[in-house]
């Protein structure tokens, strides 16, 4: 769903999408980046997050599979259901150093 919505005499549109995603952007400003080169995506990791994980890697399958996905990736869409069950993955196995609001920053819009 697609409405316009003005606070403080600036109009925004609103779309909601099926997933319950809010995304509110100033009428006239690019939309949102939320499709990422792997590149892109892996900038967006620290050095001591990329460490994590590729150690954890060395005995966890499952984060070695969701490398190689990334890898093989053409592109990240961080809207994908995919990757949004992979980040929990990743919380799931690393908390200290993927807390949830890091995982919160990384599955956001740029």
């Amino acid at each position: 769903m697609k409405h316009e919505i003005v606070e403080n005499g600036i109009t925004y549109v609103v779309i909601e999408k099926p997933n319950g995603t809010i995304i509110k952007v100033a009428k006239g400003s690019p939309p949102p980046k939320t499709i990422f080169s792997k590149y892109e995506f892996r900038q967006r990791l620290t050095f001591d997050e990329k460490c994590a994980l590729e150690e954890e890697a060395k005995t966890d399958v499952g984060i070695q599979v969701l490398i190689d996905d990334l890898m093989s990736a053409s592109e990240i869409d961080i809207n994908d259901d995919g990757f949004k069950l992979g980040m929990l993955y990743i919380h799931s196995k690393l908390p200290q150093t993927f807390s949830q609001s890091r995982i919160n920053e990384l599955s956001a819009p740029e």
